[in-house]
Order: C-alpha cells, then structure tokens, then sequence
C-alpha cells in the first residue's frame, strides 16, 4: 500500500544550505589581528592603516551529520539514504548556519579617531524539523495509520550584504566603538506560524488536516502545489546591492586594558532590520479539511495502488498574497577577557550569545595562545556551545613583514568530516602599515 509519497529533493536542498548563529570565537584571542574588530568595533586600535579580508562558515545540528545520510551501496558506491538519517534524528532536531564573505575592509587613524569602511555578504538562519515530517517525506502516512502528524516546520532564513562605515576612539585606556550598516537583502525565507497536523484515521483512512501556517519569501521560493515548488538558494551574491531589501543595522562596544596585560570587551552587534519588498509572498494555510476516507471493497481484485496523495493536495488550502514584510538580524552579544601571562603565553575567556527572542545560542570558551617565535602564534580553545558541551579548537597566525594571515576553527576534531555536528573554519588576511 503506497500512501502520500513526496519527493524528498527539495526538502533535502533546503536542509543542506538553511544554515548557524554559534559563530567561530577562537579568533578573538588572536592579537594584532584586524578581524578582532569583527567582536568588537572598539578593538579596531593598532597601526595608522590596515587593509583586511577574510571568510567564515559555521555549522551545527543536533540532528543527524551529513554522514547519516549517506551508505555503502550494493557495488560499494555511496548512496543517499534519507532513512538511514532519519534513524539519527531526534524527534524535534535543529540546524543553525552561518556563512560570511569580508571582501574588504579598511581603517585609517584621522586625527582624534579612526575610521574604518567595509562590505561582507552574509547568510544566516535556523530550522526545525521534526522527525515525523522525515518519515512522511520519505515513506509518505501508511506508517502513521491512528496517528498525528506534526508536520510544520520552522525556518528563519536570510542572505543580504551589508556595506559598513565605523568610527573608533581611544580615551586613555578606555576604547569605544561603532558601526552603522546599510543592509540589503539577497533573499529570505521566514516562517511566521508552522502548524501542519495530519491525522490519518485507522477506520477507513479518513484525512484530517489542521493548519495555521504562514511562510514569508523574497525571492528564494515559489509554490504552486504540495508536489510542485522551487527552492532557489544563492550562494556569495550582489543581488540588490545599494537598491531594494533595504535596512539598517548597528554595533557597539567598549574594551578596557590595563597596560598591556589585560583585556576586558563587551560587545553587542547586529542591532537592526531588514525590509524586503523584492518580490515579496506570504504562503499561508489556516482551518481544519478533512477526507472522508476510501472503501478498500472498490481495490478488491484490482491492481490499482491505495494512493489518496491527491486527497491531501486538495486539503491543504494555500493562499498567496503579494506583501511586504520585515526580519529582524540575530543580534550578538560578546563578554571577553585576556590575560598575558608571559611573553610566551596569553589567556583568555569568551562568553557569545546570538539569536533572536528566545531562539538563542551561547557559547562560552576559554583560550591559551603561546607566541612561538615573531612571526608565528598557535591557540587552542576549549568550548560549550548549546547542543555541544565538548568542542576543542585550534588557531594559528603568521606575520611576513606586515602582512598578518591566520586559520581558526572551534572544533578541529571534525573539521574536513562529515561525521561532525559542530564545524565552522575562519581564515583571514590583513595589511597593517
């Protein structure tokens, strides 16, 4: 008996990119390096110019690794295995994501401040699934006969490039710092309510479907029926830049140091908002359709299959409508510490929060960085992070006159795996005169 079969491909698409707010942290105890800044825009204090890139990726789930998706196949080739996953998942699972691309950033000392101009392309967002919207996009309901389906899943996803303008100043051994960033959207995918429950009754397959579910896009999505929708994610994009999806955003922060050993910042960053009027849609479904079911007697000496996926098409109601609409940023918040031991050995202590209301997610770690030679530092970071109380990282920074590279990550045991729930990687360059 073959009931509500759904492809598995676009659900699979959306997973794969729909991406974290806990953010790579064990570059903040790296010194002398412009991206500190990134933390804490009053921590922009060293050299009368410096020139800066850099690109960041962040990962973590506490669902099933990309490797629970994929299996030995019968010639000992890999195949995709939604079922095999969906053995890993819990019943409500999450992914958190978070990409970032610094094309440039430049800061000069001017007379009484320093001032600093930049652009980065940016996507972050969050999803929840439950485990019974995988088993009914890869098996479809005959499993769930006298059962409830919590179907609506929840997406908090968005892609824009902010273009940034920054002022720093010094007062003794008080530094504060700000930014104001004009933002533009790329795309967006935003769930508002997600209510999708399936009742299939076990007397004669009745349908019940209860929804009060609205989805808000710009550009990423488009819907026509259950078995026929787009999902057109972007990658690095200059789409819109300086003209529609507009919006504003702010940093702040202040860091104390006393004489040069230690260090205390506080930060919060991404105050602000977006407003998205590029082909914007509201996908909504709200009230309870119902099936009245099917009489096994009519399949009886027939070879036709029970599928009553037309059924539910017709249940679930969908109006769209052309409006408008606003996603506020995951704001961050950053509490740091360092503490120079020795000419050898640094010390340091992070406290992260990221998220919006009360989807949020903290990290707090602690660093020892040791400067090896001149020319060349190495840390290692122990972090708890929610979902992940074990994660150890690893950094190491070059200099070449006044050229400053370094590689950082929060969790080097799963770096380069697909076994990992918790990954990111952050690399960046910089020219200090």
């Amino acid at each position: 008996m073959k009931i509500l079969k759904i492809n598995l491909l676009a659900i699979t698409v959306l997973l794969s990119v729909t991406a974290a707010y806990a953010q790579n942290i064990n570059y903040f105890f790296i010194d002398d390096i412009y991206q500190r800044s990134y933390f804490n825009p009053a921590l922009n204090d060293e050299g009368r110019i410096s020139v800066a890139s850099g690109l960041g990726v962040d990962f973590i789930t506490n669902g099933p690794s990309i490797n629970d998706f994929i299996i030995d196949g019968p010639n000992g080739n890999l195949q995709l295995s939604a079922a095999n996953a969906i053995m890993a998942m819990n019943d409500v699972n999450d992914i958190y994501g978070y990409g970032s691309v610094n094309t440039f950033d430049l800061s000069v000392r001017v007379p009484f401040v320093r001032l600093s101009v930049g652009h980065a392309w940016k996507t972050n967002g969050w999803m929840n699934y439950t485990k019974d919207l995988a088993n009914f996009v890869t098996f479809g309901n005959g499993q769930s006969v006298g059962e409830t389906l919590n179907l609506g899943p929840q997406i908090n996803y968005i892609n824009y490039n902010e273009l940034y303008l920054g002022v720093q100043k010094s007062f003794g051994p008080l530094s504060i710092g700000a930014k104001v960033k004009r933002l533009n959207g790329v795309e967006a995918i935003v769930t508002k309510n997600s209510k999708i429950e399936l009742t299939t009754s076990d007397d004669i397959y009745q349908l019940s479907l209860d929804t009060d579910f609205e989805m808000m896009v710009s550009s990423a999505f488009n819907y026509t029926d259950i078995d026929d929708f787009d999902v057109n994610i972007q990658n690095l994009s200059f789409e819109n830049f300086l003209s529609n999806n507009g919006g504003w955003a702010f940093d702040i922060g202040a860091s104390v140091s006393l004489g040069d050993r230690i260090e205390v910042s506080l930060s919060v960053l991404d105050i602000g908002s977006i407003d998205w009027d590029v082909d914007p849609k509201s996908y909504s479904s709200k009230g309870v359709q119902t099936f009245d079911g099917i009489d096994i007697a009519d399949f009886i000496n027939t070879e036709d299959e029970i599928v009553v996926f037309d059924s539910l098409e017709n249940l679930l109601e969908v109006t769209e409508t052309s409006a408008g609409f606003s996603t506020t940023l995951p704001s961050q918040v950053y509490l740091g510490g360092r503490f120079k031991l020795s000419d050898l050995w640094t010390f340091g202590a992070m406290i992260q929060s990221l998220g919006n209301g009360e989807r949020r997610a903290n990290v707090m770690g602690v660093n020892a960085t040791a400067s090896i030679y001149k020319w060349l530092s190495a840390g290692v970071l122990y972090s708890a992070k929610t979902g992940n109380p074990a994660n150890f990282g690893l950094s190491i920074k070059t200099e070449f006159g006044p050229l400053i590279g370094f590689l950082s990550t929060d969790n080097i045991l799963n770096l380069g795996t697909f076994d990992g729930k918790n990954s990111n990687f952050r690399a960046g360059l910089s020219l200090r005169i």
